[in-house]
């Protein structure tokens, strides 16, 4: 499913194809060229597959290659994350494909834009992105599993998950720092971590991601850097912003709906096949959490060059999408332990943002333009 989705747009990139896929691929040795550092680890095996190699289109034919082999290994993860959750073999391979395929609910008597000004958990336009949202899975999965039962082994799982997603892109790491960090807060107030505790815990989940995030700064942001971060004008704001992210996150907010209805019910699930993890409102918690803070950084902040003029999109704001991505592995795994009526209407709405997606992508490839 990974190689068709990057295989189809790769048949029509070029002129008048809207992404930044042939930007990042044709700038793979400037951006390696005497330096240590990579804002993102995609160049490195970039680079090793197109060593010997300064063609561009030898580089552009590699570039869609890795990216369709991280798409398929995301799927990959993602499956065997929901087996050991509970998941059937076909079901979370079906599960799996879905997650790394939606995007937002549609809603063609509310807005005719379908993909502007959403947060989806997935990226078609962009090369480093789904790196980004592969590597986040893992990270808010150990978090969240962390969370429900916070011991050392886990403890070590978040760290490295973490550090790997910092390390795919600095999109996420300023949320996963400040997200982290209010969860500590929250395990101290709550009495599951002492403070000393929590102070400990917070170091080994945002200390190397603090790392990177300061080396980015300095190679990226720093003097003589050619971008900055500055405040967004409030009037960027769109008033659609509530419909546009309920439309983003209409399968994780219907989970969590079922979750809240089964709780007040106080009903233990006979279908709860979930086994490492006692998944809960409360355990998916901190993927919102992180989600809440991805998204306040993307309103509140943008990427802009010398001269203040915004660049696209900017990392600012694919943190939420990354966190999006995490959000709804977590939120398929948290279904389980809801009776498998309740399950229908979140998974109905999964299957609408999938097939809506595979039409947004048609229309994509189709005309050039993924707005």
């Amino acid at each position: 499913m990974g190689l068709l989705l990057f295989a189809w747009p790769a048949s029509r990139a070029g002129d008048g194809f809207e992404s930044d896929f042939l930007t990042h691929f044709t700038s793979l040795h400037q951006t390696l060229h005497g330096t240590w550092w990579s804002y993102t680890v995609l160049y490195y095996p970039l680079r090793l597959v197109t060593i010997g190699t300064s063609e561009p289109q030898l580089i552009i034919q590699a570039g869609f290659m890795l990216l369709g082999a991280i798409a398929a290994a995301k799927a990959m993860l993602t499956a065997a994350l929901l087996q050991n959750e509970g998941y059937r073999p076909a079901g979370s391979a079906v599960t799996a494909v879905a997650l790394g395929t939606v995007l937002a609910l549609p809603l063609p008597f509310w807005t005719d834009t379908f993909y502007v000004g959403t947060i989806p958990p997935n990226s078609l336009g962009s090369a480093t992105q789904p790196l980004a949202n592969a590597l986040a899975i893992p990270a808010i999965w150990a978090l969240c599993a962390w969370f429900d039962q916070p011991d050392r082994r886990r403890l070590a799982l978040v760290a490295g998950a973490g550090l790997l997603s910092a390390l795919a892109k600095p999109a996420l790491t300023p949320a996963w720092i400040v997200g982290t960090a209010a969860l500590m807060a929250w395990m101290t107030w709550r009495g599951p971590l002492r403070a000393r505790q929590a102070v400990a815990s917070w170091i080994a989940l945002a200390g190397l991601p603090i790392a990177t995030l300061l080396i980015n700064l300095q190679t990226s942001y720093g003097a003589g850097a050619q971008r900055e971060v500055r405040l967004r004008p409030l009037g960027e704001l769109s008033p659609t912003l509530p419909i546009d992210l309920l439309r983003s996150w209409a399968f994780p907010v219907a989970v969590a709906t079922v979750l809240a209805v089964h709780t007040r019910r106080g009903r233990a699930s006979a279908g709860d096949r979930s086994g490492s993890t006692r998944w809960s409102l409360r355990t998916i918690a901190p993927a919102w959490l992180v989600l809440g803070a991805a998204t306040v950084q993307s309103q509140m902040f943008w990427d802009t060059d010398r001269n203040g003029v915004p660049i696209g999109y900017g990392d600012m704001n694919w943190g939420a999408m990354a966190a999006a991505s995490g959000l709804y592995a977590v939120s398929a795994m948290a279904l389980l332990r809801v009776p498998p009526r309740m399950r229908a209407v979140p998974f109905a709405i999964l299957a609408v943002q999938t097939l809506a997606a595979l039409v947004h992508l048609h229309n994509w490839v189709q005309t050039g333009s993924y707005f």
